[in-house]
């Protein structure tokens, strides 16, 4: 089967898969609104001191080896 049908709506005759990356960048991209909505969470402070501690999250860069996590944060930064 192609991917087109399996990502038809069950309604339509599909199997009604979801289109994956965009629900996985959408659960990043509410990981990365936590970031800028939560200052005091733990995560958002370790993240800040490891990866923009004198920016904040719209304007700092991907830096240098960053973590799967970090990427993907960052990656979705326009998102947001």
């Amino acid at each position: 089967m192609s991917w087109e049908r399996l990502s038809t709506p069950k309604c339509f005759g599909g199997m009604g898969f979801k289109n994956l990356k965009a629900f996985n960048m959408a659960m990043i991209g509410k990981q990365a609104w936590k970031l800028v909505t939560s200052p005091n969470s733990l995560v958002t402070k370790l993240l800040k001191a490891k990866y923009y501690p004198r920016s904040d999250y719209f304007g700092v860069a991907v830096g240098h080896n960053p973590s799967y996590v970090w990427r993907g944060l960052w990656k979705v930064k326009e998102m947001v």
